[in-house]
């Protein structure tokens, strides 16, 4: 029965993965290429898997172990619909797995039972459990769509049992066999495979990625000369006049201080900086409360107060810029600066 399941989920997969390269150029290109990771690993955990592999009974093909797609699924929980730039910090999430491929590497040229690499082994694999239990609270305080859960929660519960086997160190866990434990991971990716199908192919809104804005100003009067010219006088009253300071700045006063209309304006900056207006000035204004916030002359501010200093005229408006820029709130910002 597992064989045709695994199968099937194979197919499907590769499915998924053709669909998202064709579409590749719809979806920003930081929760695609996570997605596609994600989808990738699942696809290599059921091709490799020790207990149940489809090709390779018997081999210990460790790099196709499920720890890949944990890591690569939390991640993609994190950038989710996220048109920003993947953090080089977040390259650490890869650390337990090049610790657990190391530590298999190490026991395939060494059998002895070293204490010290038994003990890594289980940290390790406690990680990942933490890994899919942090993916659970980002779901929750990023307000992520809800069938997240439907993915996360079946595995941190067969993780879990996993992790408390190798912990107590039992020949079997209170539930499975260490085959059944790896046959039921398998099927709950199987399922993974169905419902981002169902996700991708009938959801209209698209809450799985990041859609890439669609084109306007197909009719523009402005030549690239132009654009580029207007994008440096742009650049020039943000970063050296400002103008983002003024509270009252909207598209029509910032048009009339580059002498253009605002359409113009709002085209120059879409093809230019790839935002609106608004996410534009809001950016500026959050790293000048960046800026500001850890300075020790504003040390008895508010955080509001420091806001409304640098440019915000709205609590809202600031929390959202704020955290759409971050991912995190400022209050937590200016935690992590104390």
């Amino acid at each position: 029965m597992l064989i045709p399941i695994q199968a099937i989920a194979l197919i499907q997969g590769i499915v998924l993965l053709i669909f998202l390269i064709k579409k590749r150029r719809s979806y920003e290109k930081i929760s695609f290429l996570l997605l596609f990771l994600t989808i990738l690993s699942v696809l290599l955990f059921l091709l490799g898997d020790d207990d149940n592999s489809l090709f390779f009974k018997g081999k210990d093909l460790f790099l196709f172990d499920s720890s890949l797609f944990v890591t690569f699924l939390l991640l993609f929980i994190k950038y989710h619909r996220n048109d920003g730039i993947f953090k080089r910090l977040d390259l650490i999430y890869f650390l337990p797995n090049f610790i657990y491929f190391s530590l298999e590497l190490y026991e395939i040229y060494f059998t002895d039972n070293n204490i010290i690499i038994e003990t890594l082994e289980i940290l390790v694999t406690l990680t990942f459990l933490f890994y899919l239990i942090y993916a659970v609270y980002l779901i929750k305080k990023l307000n992520k769509p809800t069938y997240f859960y439907y993915i996360l929660i079946p595995l941190v519960i067969f993780q879990g049992i996993s992790s408390t086997s190798e912990l107590f160190q039992f020949d079997e866990t209170v539930f499975f066999s260490s085959n059944n434990l790896n046959t039921v991971l398998l099927l709950l990716n199987s399922f993974l495979f169905y419902f981002l199908t169902f996700l991708l192919l009938n959801n209209k809104e698209n809450t799985l990625l990041a859609m890439k804005p669609k084109k306007k100003y197909t009719n523009s009067s402005l030549s690239e000369k132009e654009i580029q010219s207007y994008k440096k006088q742009i650049e020039l009253a943000l970063n050296e006049k400002e103008i983002y300071l003024d509270r009252n700045l909207d598209l029509q006063k910032f048009a009339d201080e580059l002498n253009i209309s605002k359409t113009q304006l709002s085209e120059i900056i879409s093809k230019g900086h790839g935002k609106t207006f608004n996410d534009l000035i809001n950016f500026y204004r959050v790293k000048k409360f960046e800026e500001l916030i850890i300075k020790p002359e504003y040390k008895s501010y508010s955080i509001l107060g420091v806001a409304e200093i640098a440019g915000f005229n709205s609590k809202t408006t600031f929390n959202n810029a704020f955290k759409k820029v971050n991912g995190i709130t400022p209050s937590q910002f200016k935690k992590s600066k104390e």
